[in-house]
């Protein structure tokens, strides 16, 4: 896939990101590193393809990237990802990996990869 994107990050889902028994945010945690490819400006309602290879599935949605402490000088960034309730991301699993990636043209996919053999504890350039 490297021909395919500029840039891209990958980490394994928690429970607290994907399983809506823990959590109803459809929240990404842990992304300050994706600040490398998403920048640091807010970015509202992103179109973006939610894509789930072993299954041929891709979904168009959109995310919210933005610093919740903008506002607040005396206090570190703390960036939020959050994502629109989707197919792709209900089929997602606990231990799956999720790749957010730039295109070649600027776009963005958000790729989650099943049955993965490898786990990625935090959010690691691919």
């Amino acid at each position: 896939m490297r021909n395919i994107y500029r840039n891209s990050y990958i980490k394994t889902l928690t429970a607290a990101e994907i399983n809506s028994n823990v959590s109803h945010q459809h929240e990404l945690h842990g992304v300050l590193p994706l600040t490398y490819i998403l920048g640091k400006d807010d970015l509202r309602k992103i179109p973006v393809n939610f894509i789930m290879p072993s299954i041929n599935l891709t979904v168009s949605g959109t995310i919210t990237w933005y610093d919740s402490r903008r506002n607040q000088s005396h206090r570190s960034p703390e960036y939020r990802f959050y994502y629109t309730d989707n197919e792709v991301m209900r089929l997602a699993n606990t231990g799956d990996n999720i790749q957010i990636a730039v295109t070649q043209n600027g776009d963005l996919d958000v790729i989650v990869h099943t049955n993965v053999q490898h786990q990625y504890n935090t959010w690691t350039e691919e």
